[in-house]
């Protein structure tokens, strides 16, 4: 839900809206509760995390052999940059440190 409200945020206004208050006004974040709302490096973690792991990594790999493999994967690549094009720039710049980014950079190497 955190990361859904953060994602919606990138989507609909673009990347330089987000920011601790306006994710805070949109789930409705209150100073009462027990947790604490997250930092921005990782409420962007997480943005870029969401978006990776809506890559179908095993449709793609499954479909096809080869050159043609390769060509699946770009293309369900590109289809959820395209459902996310605001979140583009925060996944370029993203290192490997979480499951879906990593399971992307795997299977694209090939190792």
């Amino acid at each position: 839900m955190l990361t859904a409200a953060a994602l919606r945020i990138v989507d609909g206004e673009g990347l330089d809206a987000l920011s601790m208050r306006s994710w805070e006004q949109s789930c409705a974040w209150t100073d009462g509760g027990v947790s604490t709302p997250p930092e921005q490096g990782i409420l962007l973690d997480e943005v870029v995390e969401a978006v990776m792991s809506e890559i179908d990594i095993d449709a793609s790999m499954t479909r096809s052999r080869g050159r043609n493999q390769l060509r699946a994967l770009a293309l369900a690549y590109l289809a959820t940059l395209m459902a996310h094009p605001h979140a583009a720039p925060l996944i370029a710049s993203a290192r490997c440190a979480r499951p879906a980014r990593c399971a992307w950079s795997r299977r694209r190497c090939g190792s």
